[in-house]
């Protein structure tokens, strides 16, 4: 017989957890959920019904039975496999987010693991079976034995399995690459030139030469580029890799030359022999500014004010009056005269204004510029002399300001500026529009009266109640 449930069963209980928790949230996965649910329970089916008594047959030899048997579960394994890489396919059209929580599960990992259980390590076993091998009692383990089972379960989750779900979830790998360059200044050689000598005098005396120095400047530019590999997981974090750098290229620029002089002196072939002071030649000039102005002011305590109309607009309408003119017979005149209205509206703008009293002054500064020089007569020792000027000092005086002018002028300075309106309104003589003579007296169609009653008596009899006549009041008011 081919063995019982043990470490084979084992691992199809792993799968079926996975599914059955798992692989249901997923957006089509019922099709593959019925596949892998019928699968797992034919595999176990088969395991299950092996005789562990017959162990021995197995090692020594398979029968006809075991080999059907094993042939049966071969079948059923390449199933499996084939609804995993469905599985993988389903997993890979669902959102980022989805595929991250799924391959960073615990349950994926178990599951994948169990998966190489079966594919690795079970079926080679079942083929040998199948191919009517015999198999030793280790191979026997592996397969039967749960314990060893997990045991490999757990070995491939925390190796193979674990670095494919960490491959799986990434979701992109880009290098980064940034240049930086960096330089240095450092002097290169030097080289010295000198000019001719002269004398310090025209006729003689000691002779000066000028030494330049010319050291060069240069700068090194060494270009490094530094990279690393940027990780970006389903889950959208980043993960950085160790940076590595390295020099890209290296060059040299000639800065300008720093440049020194400095000045030598030696006796010459006509030396000075007596030197005599002179009096100092002195100068004096006047620096003068250019004309500026100084301008104060005043205002006025008392202030002035002037108005302006603006343009006016006019506006007419119409005035209904009514007269009534009572004849003292019933009658009354009534007569309505209209008259025309004309209003007149000028704006006025009051402004009112402060005199500003200005003053301007203008004014000039100047100052004096004193320059000494001072002398010597040189005689040399061929007997010739010279008189040689020496470094002048230059003395400036204080600034003084001058009043050249003053003149006066005033502004007046807007304060405030209202406007109100005049409005004026005049009326024409009146034009009599209508005139109509009206009756007072009432009649049955007067509109101020009520309706008259219908068949209302004209005896006066009809109208004298019982409560009437034995009213004595009327008596006494009569």
């Amino acid at each position: 017989a081919c063995g019982g449930g043990g470490g084979g069963g084992g691992a199809v209980g792993v799968v079926d957890d996975f599914v059955n928790n798992d692989l249901t949230n997923l957006s089509g996965s019922a099709s593959l959920v019925s596949s892998y649910s019928t699968l797992l329970s034919d595999f176990n089916s088969v395991v299950s019904s092996g005789d562990i008594s017959a162990i021995q047959g197995v090692i020594t030899g398979p029968d006809e039975q075991d080999i059907a048997q094993a042939n049966t579960l071969l079948s059923q394994l390449a199933t499996a496999q084939t609804l995993w890489d469905q599985t993988e396919d389903l997993i890979n059209d669902q959102s980022d987010a989805d595929k991250y929580a799924i391959y960073n599960s615990d349950s994926f990992k178990q599951a994948h693991a169990a998966m190489l259980y079966l594919q690795n390590y079970v079926k080679p076993v079942i083929q040998k079976v199948a191919n009517g091998q015999t198999i030793t009692l280790a191979d026997y383990n592996m397969v039967d034995k749960q314990e060893k089972a997990d045991e490999i379960i757990e070995q491939e989750k925390n190796s193979t399995s674990s670095d494919y779900a960490n491959t799986k979830k990434i979701k992109s790998v880009e290098t980064i690459t940034n240049d930086t360059s960096e330089s240095t200044d450092a002097t290169g050689s030097s080289t010295i030139t000198y000019s001719d000598w002269t004398t310090v005098y025209a006729g003689g005396g000691n002779e000066t030469r000028t030494k330049t120095t010319s050291t060069a400047n240069i700068r090194t530019t060494v270009t490094t580029r530094c990279s690393f590999s940027r990780t970006t997981f389903l889950n959208n974090t980043t993960s950085d890799g160790a940076q590595t750098c390295s020099v890209l290229n290296t060059t040299t620029t000639d800065l300008d030359p720093t440049i020194t002089t400095e000045t030598e002196t030696r006796e010459g072939d006509n030396p000075v022999t007596a030197t005599v002071d002179l009096d100092a030649t002195v100068t004096t000039e006047t620096e003068s500014s250019a004309n500026y102005t100084e301008t104060t002011y005043t205002d006025a305590e008392n202030t002035t004010s002037e108005t302006e109309e603006g343009s006016s607009t006019t506006n007419t309408a119409n005035r209904d009056v009514t007269t009534t003119t009572d004849h003292g017979d019933n009658t009354a005149t009534v007569t309505v005269v209209r008259y025309v209205d004309t209003t007149v509206t000028t704006p006025i703008t009051t402004r009112v204004y402060r005199t500003r009293h200005y003053t301007d002054v203008v004014k000039k500064d100047t100052r004096t510029i004193t320059t000494t020089t001072p002398r010597q007569e040189i005689t040399y020792k061929d007997g010739t002399t010279e008189i040689v000027n020496g470094s002048a000092t230059v003395v400036t005086g204080d600034w003084s300001t001058t009043q050249l002018s003053e003149s006066t002028r005033s502004e007046n300075i807007l304060q405030s500026e209202t406007t109100t309106n005049q409005v004026v309104t005049t009326s024409d003589s009146g034009t009599q529009i209508s005139t109509q003579l009206v009756s007072n007296a009432y009649t049955d169609d007067d509109i101020n009266l009520g309706t008259v009653t219908a068949n209302m008596s004209s005896t006066v009899s009809d109208h004298q109640t019982a409560e009437y006549n034995s009213n004595h009041g009327l008596g006494m008011i009569n």
